[in-house]
């Protein structure tokens, strides 16, 4: 068969409730069942995947075929550039499972999962065999160079099933896993030296960049799902654990975890020689655990999941309760990094949902990947976006929050079939996403009004997709509001209009829930267009403005937001003229000694006066010096505080 190739795309997730568009998709299959279990990327955005097929498969979405035959049972491990195009694929054949990948700053490419038996581990001419140690699953982890070449491959576990299911890469190119091992005892030291670990079932390895031994941990957890690592090399592990006396210190101390019922979720930290710093459970009346985490730049910890029932997610003494509305309910969670709670959003109805795979792009906004069932309202703020499940059966669901865990956009997958697969996603910067997973039968891939169909050609195929900030046809070059006697003025200037419809103006009291108060048809040219739309009836106190541009096809994207604070008795200050050239003409009220600045948008003072206010007090300030830009005017007193934006030309 050949991959069947269609464009895919996202709008920029600054938009709420906006309409995605997508950039390009491809799926691979065959009559077999292939499925993907992990998706990641490098610098450079090129794409890696890894999973399992059989027979044979085209790799490629070129006319040119690349095949290979996976047997009765084969790993694959694939590379895409940028723009989706096939650099390489290899195949591991044996009795094994690929669960985990990712790729250092030089694009070497390193592979987690399971085997038994005997497997070669080298995908070119030459052989590298590895035997587990029993008739059970070990661990493997290994390397590929830049071009798919193999470079090292080891093997770790102990005499019962043993399984990777996450896998990280620090800055220096030492490989760290997790998972679990099922006898309470394993040798992580691939080595001729055995290295056991006991007294635990989850296991976090440590080896470096030629394959050598470091470190390896037990943790008391029944397993571990996810792991991060951070620019200090500390290591953070999710998953869940089911005993009061499951010891979350790999050394020789011991530290249990307050345990409810069932199975609760756990949050560790251990340091870059493996030594433990901290370890947090949560949990409630059902079954609870933490399927994805992934870290931010200030070290934030983002979790995702299922839970059952209640559920407090707060690891300290506090108490952060959420209940689920049916048999699971979709959790995202963000920690500091001691480990303590920062927020939680749960989503969820009468059936089930989970978070499956999430990652944090560079500004610190949350991406998930997971499924759902009947009707869910994924905006767990006061806003309502309703997704529907297919066929009341699972559908996929891809969403953002803000770093503040506010919601961004949701988009859903599916079809008829019951897509409750363990889908996944990685992240190239804000709005540039990659999704993967396994679909069946038909599905449309545009989470638009469009049809982008793709059909399985077997039981099930595979399928990326990268989706991305849409742009608008329009260049807006600046958005100001500016306060007199009786509205507040509110200006912009646009050029390089094409297919655009309109703007409208929106306003808000808070800076997070807004309402439309105006419409402004645009002018659709490519000069410069100026307009303007007064707020007759201003709030009291602070208001948030922000303009929705919207072009013919229903696609929007929103401007900065600005501010205008107004006293009770109407404007706070005047300034006129504004737009100013040189100097500017100020009226301010109040009866007392007063501080005027002049700050820039980053909030920097780079003018300051005083000046003595009893009543309307007029006075002029000059604003010669200053580069052509946006400013705010500031009158700080003891009692009062007045600021006005204003335009240098």
């Amino acid at each position: 068969m050949k991959l069947k190739l269609l464009v895919l795309g996202l709008l920029a997730g600054t938009m709420a409730h906006a309409q995605p568009v997508y950039n390009w998709a491809k799926s691979f299959g065959s009559t077999g069942d292939e499925n993907v279990n992990k998706i990641a990327t490098d610098a450079a955005g090129n794409v890696y995947v890894i999973g399992s097929f059989s027979g044979t498969v085209d790799f490629d979405p070129s006319p040119v075929a690349q095949t290979l035959d996976g047997g009765s049972e084969a790993i694959f491990i694939g590379k895409y550039d940028a723009s989706g195009n096939l650099a390489w694929v290899k195949s591991i054949n044996g009795t094994n499972g690929g669960y985990a990948i990712t790729a250092d700053a030089a694009g070497n490419v390193y592979a987690s999962g399971r085997f038994s038996g005997t497997v070669d581990f080298d995908p070119g001419p030459l052989a590298y065999p590895l035997t587990s140690s029993t008739i059970y699953d070990d661990v493997f982890v290994s390397k590929l160079d830049v071009s798919g070449n193999f470079v090292w491959a080891r093997a770790m576990g102990g005499p019962g099933f043993d399984v990777t299911e996450s896998i990280a890469v620090d800055a220096s190119g030492n490989v760290y896993t997790t998972g679990s091992y099922e006898s309470n005892q394993g040798d992580f030291d691939p080595g001729p030296v055995e290295q056991l670990i006991t007294g635990g079932r989850t296991f976090i390895s440590k080896l470096d960049a030629s394959g050598n031994y470091v470190w390896a941990a037990s943790l008391g957890a029944e397993t571990a799902y996810s792991i991060a690592v951070d620019a200090s090399n500390n290591v953070y592990t999710t998953g869940y654990f089911s005993s009061a006396t499951a010891d979350f210190d790999p050394g020789p101390g011991t530290y249990n975890l307050p345990y409810t019922s069932n199975s609760d979720m756990f949050i560790s930290k251990l340091d870059a020689s493996g030594n433990f710093v901290w370890a947090k459970g949560m949990g409630g009346t059902g079954n609870d655990g933490g399927d994805a985490l992934a870290l931010d730049a200030s070290n934030n910890i983002y979790i995702g999941g299922g839970f059952e029932d209640q559920f407090d997610f707060d690891p300290g003494t506090g108490v952060t309760t959420l209940r689920s509305e049916g048999a699971d309910d979709i959790f995202i969670s963000k920690f500091d990094d001691s480990g303590n709670l920062l927020w939680v959003k749960s989503m969820g109805n009468t059936h089930e949902g989970e978070i499956t795979d999430l990652a944090v792009d560079g500004l610190g906004n949350v991406y998930t990947m997971g499924y759902f069932y009947g009707t869910v309202d994924f905006d767990p703020g006061s806003g309502t976006h309703e997704l529907v499940s297919a066929g009341n059966t699972g559908d996929i669901v891809v969403s953002k929050f803000d770093p503040s865990g506010n919601y961004v956009w949701a988009y859903q997958l599916g079809n008829d079939t019951d897509d409750e697969v363990y889908w996944n996603i990685a992240v190239k910067g804000a709005d540039d996403v990659l999704v993967t997973g396994t679909f069946y039968n038909t599905v449309d891939f545009d989470p638009g009004a469009g049809v982008n169909e793709l059909t399985s050609e077997g039981d099930g195929d595979v399928v990326i997709a990268h989706v991305v900030p849409i742009t608008l046809p329009l260049t807006l070059l600046q958005f100001q509001a500016v306060n007199n006697a009786k509205a507040v003025q509110l200006s912009w200037q646009t050029t390089q209009e094409e297919n655009t419809a309109s703007f409208s103006i929106e306003r808000s009291a808070n800076g997070k829930d807004f309402t439309t108060i105006g419409s402004v048809p645009a002018a659709n040219t490519a000069l410069k267009n100026n307009y303007a739309f007064p707020d007759d009836q201003p709030l009291t106190g602070t208001g948030f403005y922000r303009l929705k541009m919207i072009d013919r096809n229903g696609r929007f994207n929103y401007s900065a937001t600005v501010t205008v604070r107004r006293n009770e008795n109407g404007v706070a200050l005047l300034l006129s003229p504004n737009p100013v050239k040189d100097v500017l003409y100020v009226q301010a009220k109040g009866s007392e000694s007063a501080t005027v600045q002049i700050a820039d948008v980053n909030g920097r003072i780079l003018q300051q006066q005083k000046v003595s206010l009893n009543g309307n007090t007029s006075f002029s300030i000059s604003v010669q010096s200053l580069p052509a830009g946006s400013y705010y005017l500031i009158v700080k007193g003891k009692e009062t505080k007045q600021v006005q934006q204003f335009l240098k030309q």
